[in-house]
Formats: C-alpha cells, sequence, structure tokens
C-alpha cells in the first residue's frame, strides 16, 4: 500500500517508497505540497472538485475516518489511476494533527469487474440455456433463456438439484455416466429428455464443462442446453416422408429410376430389377448408358447431354 501523511492543511508531512512507486514521484517532490493540488486534483472524467469535497478533508480537518473504495489519484507523468483509500486522523490529546492515508491501485480490480461484467452480460444475453451448477450438484446460477426452455423461473430453480428437470426417461447409468465424464475432468455432451415445470417433455442438447479454481480442483459445472424439440420432430417427419416415397416407389408395378444429372443412377425400385436383371447394388452409381442398346451406346451420352 502506499501511505501518506497530511498536516491540517492538506500539505503532505511524509510518503512511503511505495507511494513515490505508484505516483511516480521522488518523496522530496510531494513532502511539504498541497496532496490535493498534486495527487488528488480532478475527477475521472476530468472535471475539477474543490478541497472540502474530498473525502480526506473530514479526516485533518474533523478528525473524521472515512474509507473511499473507487477513488483516483494523479501521477507526476499526468496519468490517473483507481484506488481504494482509507484516511486516519491523527491525534494527540483531542487536537487533530493530521491524517494518514493508505491506499491500494484497484487498476487490476476494475478491469476484472468490467470483463466479468462482460461476461455476465453474455451469459444473461444467451440464447441457449446456461446453468452453473456446484460441486454438490446444487443450481447457482441460471440465464433468462434457462427460464425459457424450463418454466421456472431463477428464484425457482437456484437452489434446487437438476433432477428437478429429470423426464424419468433415462436410467441410473445414464446420469452416472454423466456425473463421473465431468467429475473427472472432462467434458459431457449429449442429447437428453427433460421435463418442464409444467411438465410436458422436450428434447435438449447439453453440453457441461468442469469449472477449476487456480489450485486445479473442479469447484463447479457449466451445462449449456439447447432445445431441439422441433429439430428432431423435423428430421422425424422427413424419415417419415422418406419412408412413405420409398414404399410408394418400392410398391409401384413400374419399373422407376432416378438419375442425376450426370447420368448415373442414384436409386431404382424392385421392379427394375426384375426388368433388366440387374440386381439394385449392380444398378446404383452406374451410368444410364448400362441400359442402353449396345448399337446406339456411343451416341447416347451426347443425346442425354441436348
Amino acid at each position: 500500500e502506499g501511505i501518506f501523511g497530511v498536516d491540517t492543511e492538506g500539505a503532505i508531512v511524509f510518503v512511503n517508497p511505495a507511494a513515490c512507486r505508484m505516483l511516480g514521484h521522488d518523496a522530496s517532490e510531494l513532502i511539504g505540497k498541497p496532496s490535493h493540488e498534486v495527487i488528488h486534483h480532478h475527477r475521472p472524467d476530468g472535471a475539477e472538485y474543490a478541497v472540502a469535497e474530498c473525502p480526506m478533508y473530514a479526516a485533518y480537518t474533523r478528525g473524521e475516518p472515512s474509507r473511499v473504495e473507487d477513488e483516483f489519484l494523479w501521477r507526476k507523468d499526468g496519468s490517473g489511476f483507481p484506488v481504494e483509500y482509507g484516511a486516519t486522523p491523527m491525534l494527540k490529546d483531542g487536537t487533530i494533527l493530521g491524517a494518514v492515508i493508505s491506499f491500494s491501485d484497484i487498476t487490476e480490480r476494475k478491469r476484472q469487474e468490467a470483463e466479468m461484467l462482460i461476461q455476465q452480460s453474455a451469459l444473461e444475453s444467451a440464447a441457449n440455456a446456461i446453468a452453473i451448477v456446484d460441486r454438490k450438484g446444487i443450481i447457482q446460477w441460471v440465464n433468462p433463456a434457462f427460464v425459457r426452455l424450463t418454466g421456472f423461473e431463477r428464484q425457482e430453480a437456484v437452489g434446487q438439484n437438476p433432477r428437478v428437470l429429470n423426464s424419468g426417461v433415462h436410467d441410473r447409468e445414464f446420469f452416472r455416466n454423466m456425473w463421473q465424464t465431468v467429475l473427472t475432468g472432462n467434458v459431457w455432451q449429449g442429447a437428453l429428455t427433460n421435463k418442464r415445470k409444467d411438465g410436458t417433455h422436450y428434447q435438449e442438447e447439453m453440453t457441461i464443462t468442469p469449472v477449476r479454481s487456480k489450485r486445479g480442483e473442479i469447484t463447479h459445472f457449466v451445462a449449456v442446453k439447447q432445445d431441439i424439440t422441433e429439430r428432431l420432430a423435423a428430421e422425424q417427419r422427413l424419415r417419415d416422408t422418406e419412408q412413405f416415397f420409398r414404399s410408394v416407389l418400392e410398391l409401384a408395378p413400374d419399373g422407376l429410376m432416378v438419375a442425376d444429372e450426370q447420368g448415373v443412377i442414384r436409386l431404382a425400385n424392385a421392379q427394375c430389377e426384375k426388368l433388366f436383371g440387374y440386381t439394385r447394388e449392380e444398378l446404383v452409381g452406374q451410368p444410364v448408358e448400362l441400359l442402353v442398346p449396345e448399337e446406339i451406346r456411343s451416341r447416347h451420352p451426347a443425346l442425354r447431354r441436348a
């Protein structure tokens, strides 16, 4: 910590080496100078403010201690930096002699706070549902997307075990494998069926990532959830449609074949096998010229292209 003392006029009477390093001054450049004018003369936005507005002022004039968590000091080169400081009155037999001010550079703390605010905003606005769970399996935090997905309000979800979403579709072995994966420090990814607050089931893709402390210990888990109910339903509809048309194709009394623009056979039904004598495996992937009479086979690609 930087430490300096001021008399009842606010003039600096002593200063420690740490304060000199942080302020960029030699002690001789500070001692005897008014502290407010030298190192505390502007607000961060550049606006000047009176000495009487300075929280230190109450300590060296009225004997009132103060502590400020977010203040600004100025270096010799004109640059400023955020500080946390405390001002303690110096008294002798009830008489105020001045004050001792101790301060810490909180630049890194402010940077981390700003970074955390950005991260918090990103998590809050994420389209995917996010839940943070501690090592004991208790939900510590959820984002708005989690509320929309599950129907549980934030205050209802926090403090609960994630099994509040358990649909009963998966057996214990499924969850045992999930927890064994993340407790050993690995990322778990998979699809599962969960249950909303209103009891309806939905499909989700979930990724669980372990969070480690500086000592390497797993302390929390971050679960990112994506609702895939509609996607799975669309895929099932596509499979059903494909199966329907394949059934129609197979049951048709005529030989039906699909060829691409290069004239390569991509699909043939059972009637084609009967008509041409080739198995389906022998037809698919071959040029349609395989089925053209040999005497016109050489001219057929040009005719097809035309």
